[in-house]
């Protein structure tokens, strides 16, 4: 968290991204930081042990978004700036800091927690906020069950703060070639036509919110987060499941 150490982030990122390719908006993959980006990196970050972890590892990600932010502020562009981070923590929102809800299984179970988990981090002030539609891990293009999660993903996603498509799809698989392996395509073309029409009727649903969304996204900036629990907008009504 030192100013030396931010700023010498800082110059690296307006020298090699903004200032070379017009960069502005960040996807900050790996912030906890996750062990295959840095598999030695436990001692570096939390000095042997003499930081907690769990102290450390919360507070990480959200510096890198100040960090980044910082970055864009200097060139007058942090009211343009958006970090979309895997991880988070309280006050990320003062910073742009947008979350999702990180690498989930693509499966009905999972999709059902992603509503608690909106929620939840909402109440923690943090409004940007999204997940992989269709889940990360797994899926299987050619299985009738996960063309109707997807389906039923983008009938949710379309009403989140942040409404976007990713994951590592299981098959059909692709051969790999000289830039290595891939997940199998997860565009909607490559699904088949009925479940294609119904994403892209949730899309033209998105679209037609444009307004509404980022009148949603100003009253969050200046007032109050509104996506709640009902129990926050009606609090005087006794059942609120």
């Amino acid at each position: 968290n030192r100013s030396s150490d931010r700023k010498m982030m800082m110059d690296n990122v307006l020298q090699h991204y903004f200032f070379a390719d017009g960069i502005q908006v960040w996807w900050l993959d790996c912030p906890e930081p996750c062990s295959r980006s840095c598999p030695n990196g436990a001692p570096f970050f939390y000095n042997s042990g003499m930081y907690p972890e769990n102290m450390v590892g919360s507070m990480f990600p959200s510096m890198l978004i100040q960090a980044t932010y910082e970055a864009m502020a200097s060139v007058n562009l942090s009211h343009e700036a958006v970090m979309l981070s895997r991880s988070a923590w309280a006050g990320a929102q003062r910073h742009g800091g947008a979350v999702w809800s990180g690498d989930i299984a693509s499966t009905f179970d999972s999709l059902a927690q992603q509503i608690r988990a909106g929620l939840n981090i909402a109440m923690s002030g943090i409004y940007y906020w999204t997940t992989d539609i269709g889940g990360y891990h797994g899926g299987d293009l050619t299985d009738p069950e996960f063309e109707e999660l997807i389906v039923r993903w983008f009938q949710f996603g379309a009403f989140c703060p942040l409404f976007r498509l990713h994951g590592c799809r299981s098959k059909p698989s692709i051969p790999g070639n000289e830039c290595g392996g891939t997940c199998a395509p997860n565009e909607l073309w490559a699904y088949s036509n009925a479940s294609q029409a119904g994403m892209e009727k949730m899309i033209f649903i998105r679209e037609s919110l444009r307004d509404y969304v980022f009148e949603q996204y100003k009253m969050a900036a200046e007032t109050v987060v509104p996506l709640m629990p009902l129990f926050i907008n009606f609090p005087r009504i006794p059942t609120r499941r």
